[in-house]
């Protein structure tokens, strides 16, 4: 067992994840380009121009959907029976591998996909200039909601790292409706906590005094479930992440 935080370690193990999935990478941003350039040229089909929230909605989606999928590739020796030993035994603390896997797939792989994002966002402005006579308006593929994007995804990446670790098989599927369930809990709690705190208001006869407390409590609630939401998805589950790394490793 390694003591001690090393940087070195987490770096190295970096750069051994992102060799053995280099074919899943490589894959993966080939195919989230082709999406966003299609995405990019046809924005520009209809009003001959690209704005930044057309831009911003197709790198989000995108930017979402592949980092999910890329993540479900990282811990896949874990789940073998002959290379999970071997995986388990390397000189690396499990908070180090965490933490490794974590900035490869949360940071490293924003910066990448960000950077590739500029690029085909460029080629798509400058290919539907050319062919459709669209603005060229570079000034389209940069927005506050890249930040709100990035945050967004640094929030909820830490379950698709706990379903890559937790399921050994359909790990996708599994995730997915681990993520559909837990929604599902919270919609039922807002309704609950909204139908304990204005039960004896006369708020649920119709009237105009019921649509205020709706709108008002449906304010509150949302806030409170986007809270507990942000912190289970985020830090807890990456901690949990890290106490079922560490409960294989023994």
């Amino acid at each position: 067992m390694t003591k001690g935080f090393d940087m070195h370690r987490v770096i190295n193990h970096i750069k051994r994840d992102v060799v053995l999935v280099k074919s899943t990478i490589g894959t993966t941003l080939l195919v989230s380009a082709g999406l966003l350039f299609m995405l990019c040229v046809l924005a520009q089909l209809w009003d001959k121009k690209l704005d930044s929230d057309e831009f911003m909605g197709a790198f989000s989606l995108i930017y979402f959907i592949s980092g999910s999928v890329l993540s479900f590739s990282f811990f896949r020796e874990a789940h073998h029976a002959k290379a999970n030993s071997l995986y388990f035994t390397l000189p690396i603390s499990s908070f180090e591998r965490i933490s490794a896997v974590w900035l490869a797939t949360a940071v490293l792989y924003t910066f990448v996909f960000s950077i590739m994002g500029i690029l085909v966002g460029c080629m798509s402005i400058f290919f539907g200039s050319l062919f459709f006579g669209a603005d060229f308006t570079l000034s389209a593929l940069f927005s506050m909601g890249y930040w709100q994007a990035v945050a967004v995804y640094l929030t909820i990446q830490p379950v698709s790292l706990f379903g890559a670790l937790t399921f050994k098989s359909n790990r996708i599927g599994k995730t997915l409706l681990f993520i559909v369930l837990t929604v599902l809990g919270f919609a039922l709690f807002n309704i609950m906590t909204y139908g304990l705190l204005n039960y004896g208001y006369d708020v649920f006869d119709g009237g105009p005094l019921r649509n205020q407390a709706m709108e008002k409590t449906e304010s509150d609630l949302s806030i409170l479930g986007k809270s507990l939401f942000v912190i289970i998805s985020g830090p807890i589950l990456l901690i949990v992440t890290y106490f079922k790394l560490v409960e294989r490793e023994v």
